[in-house]
């Protein structure tokens, strides 16, 4: 019975603070708590969702209920949810939204000073464009204890107010190599062919049906020789094709200078006819790297004489001469081949030298040591000897001749 009582006086405590406070709104002073709303600003995407936080501040005065209400344009947002579980009010008595209207009457058993979270409000962008605004209405009141409450919100004018803005969709528009209206861009084909990409027809010579093919002069240094190819062009799937690949081109850009450039591709091959792969090959002041077949592709090469220098990990290997020829059409490889001269065999020739300076070295000693003096003196005392001529009963008699 004693629990009961304290039930009931329970109740009706918070039945007067919060729905007696707030529905008879109590007494109006000129206080000085706020209200206010958390981001003020912000700019979002049509169909985009954002939060906005509502607090309140009474500063050093003690408070136990709050009574917000927001408006807004119904046509510009949607009401999606009221969050207040991290409000120090937490005991609600009205929490409802829609319509253009939002409303959260709370209450507390204590009494709370300084800046307080009284909700989160999330709504949801339903305009494509424009700047809508949340309001904090005038009927909005901060309680502070009493008989009865006092309404201690200052309600200033003008009224607290948050406008966000709404970005504008950009609408996809085709790249600036493309014609149409998006999504249906097509990609034309380059200059000089026929057709719609990616079939696109390169021309051929008069009283000719097949492709038109690039004839390239061959050209000579002390380092190295250039190859005299034929080669015929198509043209490539897409333009990352030819970005990746001159050997399947589109038409080749103009240089800074907008002079005309030519696609160019470089074989090298060692001094045993094998691709060399991974070397470095420059072209005036354009670097490639060799692929597997040994191949450089450049896809900017001005017309005229370049100077070619193979390389590898910064050791020269060779140098060439090649001439861009102008009048190829644009769209077509011009092949060159840089065939390397054979490396020195350094270790072999070390070797080699090392051995004969053994054997000449050996000689040397032979000779000081006197071992051949020896050899020819027995020599000559072997040519001053005669056998025995004649003996009898074990001995023996004879006579030595000396060379005249």
């Amino acid at each position: 019975m004693k629990y009961t009582k304290r039930i009931i006086s329970l109740v009706a405590v918070i039945s007067f603070v919060i729905i007696g406070s707030l529905s008879l709104k109590g007494s109006h002073a000129a206080g000085s708590a706020t209200l206010s709303l958390t981001p003020s600003s912000g700019s979002y995407n049509q169909n985009a969702s954002f939060t906005v936080a509502v607090h309140e501040d009474s500063g050093a005065v003690g408070v136990n209920a709050t009574g917000v209400n927001l408006t807004y344009n119904a046509s510009q947002l949607q009401f999606v949810s009221i969050d207040t579980s991290a409000s120090p009010f937490t005991v609600p008595a009205v929490r409802s939204g829609g319509g253009g209207n939002v409303s959260m009457q709370l209450g507390a058993f204590s009494t709370y000073t300084g800046s307080q979270l009284v909700g989160n409000v999330t709504f949801k962008v339903l305009a494509s464009s424009g700047s809508p605004a949340i309001t904090i209405a005038s009927s909005s009141q901060i309680f502070q204890p009493g008989s009865p409450p006092i309404n201690i919100w200052n309600n200033p004018t003008p009224a607290v107010s948050a406008a966000y803005t709404v970005n504008v969709a950009v609408t996809p528009t085709c790249s600036s190599n493309q014609i149409g209206t998006y999504p249906n861009c097509i990609t034309p084909c380059p200059d000089g062919t026929t057709g719609t990409y990616p079939n696109c027809v390169a021309p051929t010579p008069a009283g000719n049906n097949n492709p038109v093919t690039t004839n390239n002069t061959s050209t000579s240094s002390s380092s190295g020789s250039s190859a005299k190819t034929h080669t015929t062009s198509t043209i490539p799937a897409s333009p990352t094709a030819q970005n990746a690949d001159p050997a399947a081109p589109i038409l080749a850009s103009k240089d800074s200078s907008g002079q005309a450039s030519y696609l160019v591709a470089i074989k090298v091959v060692d001094g045993k006819g094998k691709p060399l792969s991974g070397a470095d090959v420059k072209v005036g002041d354009q670097t490639a790297v060799t692929n597997d077949q040994g191949i450089a592709s450049f896809a900017s090469i001005t017309p005229g004489s370049h100077d070619v220098t193979v390389s590898s990990k910064g050791k020269v290997l060779g140098k060439s001469t090649i001439s861009v020829d102008s009048s190829t059409p644009q769209y077509q490889v011009q092949n060159f081949g840089v065939k390397l001269k054979p490396a020195t065999n350094w270790a072999m020739i070390a070797e080699i030298g090392a051995g004969v300076l053994v054997l000449v070295l050996i000689i040397f000693i032979i000779g000081k040591s006197g071992i051949l003096g020896h050899i020819g003196k027995n020599r000559h005392m072997n040519n001053n000897y005669t056998p025995p001529v004649s003996g009898s009963g074990g001995t023996v008699s004879g006579s030595v001749i000396t060379p005249g």
